[in-house]
């Protein structure tokens, strides 16, 4: 159990107490490598892993044009793997098909 422990510390540290909650928005995708609109400042650290989303509809309220809900399609994950105070890029782990533009959440 000890050896289990020292090998997923690296893993452990990466993770905040709580995922952000903030969404990230992809910014630029060159080869394997995304770059997104959120960092540090924000919550996200090295080593979180992110779904990426594309957002297939925004319903909004038709009386105050409050965005209610948004409907997203999954598109893939990905592990951050640099994170500035602003920004961060991750490396593919599942999915194709990604845009700028595609929105990121935490999941782990």
């Amino acid at each position: 159990m000890v050896k289990q422990l020292v090998a997923a510390a690296p893993r452990l540290a990466a993770k905040p107490a709580l995922a952000p909650i903030v969404e990230m928005v992809v910014a630029d995708i060159t080869g394997n490598s995304i770059t997104l609109n959120k960092g540090g400042v924000h919550g996200f650290r090295p080593g979180m892993v992110v779904s990426v989303e594309r957002v297939i509809k925004d319903i909004k309220d038709p009386v105050t044009g409050k965005l209610l809900r948004r409907q997203t399609q999954s598109v893939g994950r990905i592990q951050l793997t640099e994170v500035d105070p602003e920004s961060s890029v991750g490396k593919i782990l599942t999915g194709t098909g990604f845009r700028v533009g595609d929105v990121a959440k935490a999941v782990d």
